[in-house]
């Protein structure tokens, strides 16, 4: 995970391949203060050879994500295979289109005025929010009604 204030990395994870530290990274940060020894990670460098880049990045602006869903549930339809993030940071959800060839085509934030801790699918097929507040609480995404 990038330091605060150094930018947010999506990554998708690719069946059969070993997940690793690597050098390139959006943080000029990361780990300096606790690793010396590796402080070389987070030198600007945005891509390297052998390596995936990411497919989505907000730089400068770090979101602190939390929670990550995939909907696939039948109350949103349009949102079937979005990726959801909450937004410590932000106060805000992320919802991200990513199509098959690993391509962020859309992303947008859905204002929540308080830090989201999760964001998860119910059973029921709606969206769920828990807010990271003194008096949190946890908000149900419905549909809006038809016009």
């Amino acid at each position: 995970m990038a330091a605060a204030g150094s930018g947010e990395v999506v990554k998708v994870s690719v069946r059969d391949w070993t997940v690793r530290w690597a050098m390139p990274s959006t943080s000029v940060t990361l780990f300096q203060w606790t690793c010396p020894a590796i402080a070389r990670i987070g030198t600007g460098q945005r891509s390297a050879p052998g390596m995936i880049d990411p497919v989505l990045v907000w730089f400068p602006e770090a979101t602190a994500p939390s929670g990550l869903m995939i909907y696939t549930g039948d109350k949103f339809p349009n949102w079937r295979g979005n990726i959801f993030s909450g937004g410590l940071a932000t106060q805000d959800i992320r919802r991200i289109v990513v199509n098959s060839d690993n391509v962020v085509t859309a992303h947008e934030s859905m204002r929540i005025g308080q830090r989201v801790r999760d964001v998860r699918q119910g059973p029921d097929g709606f969206v769920y929010v828990l807010t990271d507040e003194i008096h949190g609480r946890v908000f149900r995404l419905e549909p809006a009604a038809a016009s």
